[in-house]
């Protein structure tokens, strides 16, 4: 597998994303939501928070609906991801040119085909 960033790259990690019920939405002054049909809407240095599936993230009513009703999807759950057999909170990413940033409460950076499976362990806010 690549260790570059690449379009392909960028497709597998927003469709794994997507399969479990979260988006990808640029950190910054206004909501962006990345588009699950553009693979190049993920840009290097750009820090993506996860937040909720929202059809029309543009919509602040319906954000706050999916904001609202997160909590009960989630339960007891938080949003982690394992890596080397550890568990991390994942707040957020920043792709750079080969690897992840995983905002976490210790910042770890690992390669783009560590990530992807890693994302297997992610939690599915559709069970």
């Amino acid at each position: 597998m690549n260790y570059e960033y690449s379009d392909e790259i960028a497709r597998k990690i927003l469709d794994k994303f997507h399969e479990k019920g979260w988006s990808l939405y640029e950190a910054g002054s206004s909501v962006r939501k990345t588009k699950k049909d553009i693979t190049c809407s993920l840009k290097i240095n750009t820090w993506y928070l996860l937040l909720p599936v929202a059809d029309t993230p543009k919509n602040i009513e319906e954000l706050i609906n999916a904001l609202e009703s997160f909590p009960k999807k989630l339960g007891e759950k938080k949003p982690t991801i394992k890596i080397d057999s550890e568990k991390y909170l994942l707040k957020g990413i920043t792709l750079e040119p080969y690897g992840v940033m995983l905002h976490t409460p210790e910042d770890k950076i690992i390669s783009y085909p560590e990530f992807i499976k890693a994302l297997d362990s992610f939690i599915n806010v559709n069970d």
